[in-house]
């Protein structure tokens, strides 16, 4: 069955409005892909074409233009639909701000596992993963806008089961503090969080359910819906976007993975 609030609640999972300074890391910055003449109007034309606009040659950049076109004609259609055009177009995104670079290197479909008194609890397959081992960060998207539900919290409950999974795979040799990022993708709308999992919580979940211990995932933007995160088609909020992701990828030793809300079970 799918990871409930109830299964959150046991272990100690809180999620925390927060500023930006909590979430994203104060490093390196950029300001390649804004296209601040590209909005939302422009895109869901219908007739859209971006060979159309002058002084865009990089075609890396015309990919990027053109999947989000595809997505916001996605909405149009019910969740069944096009599925794929939100995935392409998160997998872009990841490789614009060189995720995919060596040392880092996108991955396909491992599997993560929670534990709880040494059996598996919960499970996530990710659809990509870039790994390392001190930091990590799980990508959640929703294709559809129709798909997320507010009984989940707009697919928050299963974000928790990730970012549990993915930090409980990075301990299996030695148990050490684990901090763990996420992006939430639902259509165009992106939100970021943080959580860092202290060392004495894996400890108690080696005896179990936590006591005494509990694990905060701070969110930014602050507010929960299936549409208050950045939009990716507004420059200003696509800005913010990218850059966090480019000081994400410059932290050290970073594990990317993205996940699909229904591959935890």
């Amino acid at each position: 069955s799918l990871f409930t609030r109830n299964d959150m609640n046991l272990l100690g999972v809180i999620f925390k409005p927060a500023s930006v300074e909590d979430v994203i890391p104060d490093i390196h910055d950029s300001k390649k892909y804004l296209l601040p003449k590209i909005n939302r109007k422009i895109l869901e034309d219908k007739d859209f074409d971006v060979k159309k606009f002058v002084g865009i040659s990089d075609n890396q950049v015309r990919t990027f233009i053109t999947k989000m076109h595809w997505v916001l004609m996605n909405e149009k259609y019910v969740e069944s639909t096009r599925e794929f055009k939100t995935d392409s177009l998160v997998d872009n995104l990841l490789r614009l701000v060189k995720i995919d670079d060596y040392p880092l290197t996108i991955a396909n479909h491992p599997l993560y596992r929670l534990s709880l008194f040494g059996k598996p609890y919960v499970s996530a397959e990710p659809e990509f993963v870039v790994s390392n081992k001190n930091v990590s960060m799980v990508v959640v998207e929703d294709k559809h806008l129709r798909n997320v539900k507010a009984r989940t919290n707009f697919g928050e409950t299963q974000l928790s089961a990730e970012i549990l999974a993915c930090g409980d795979e990075n301990i299996s040799e030695k148990i050490i503090e684990q901090t763990v990022f996420a992006m939430r993708v639902i259509s165009m709308h992106v939100t970021f969080y943080k959580a860092v999992i202290p060392e004495a919580y894996w400890e108690d979940l080696d005896k179990g359910l936590p006591q005494e211990q509990s694990v905060v995932i701070k969110r930014w933007p602050m507010i929960n819906g299936k549409q208050t995160g950045l939009d990716l088609a507004n420059s200003d909020e696509r800005e913010k976007v990218l850059k966090s992701l480019v000081k994400i990828h410059n932290i050290n030793q970073v594990i990317v993975g993205v996940l699909n809300e229904n591959d935890c079970f």
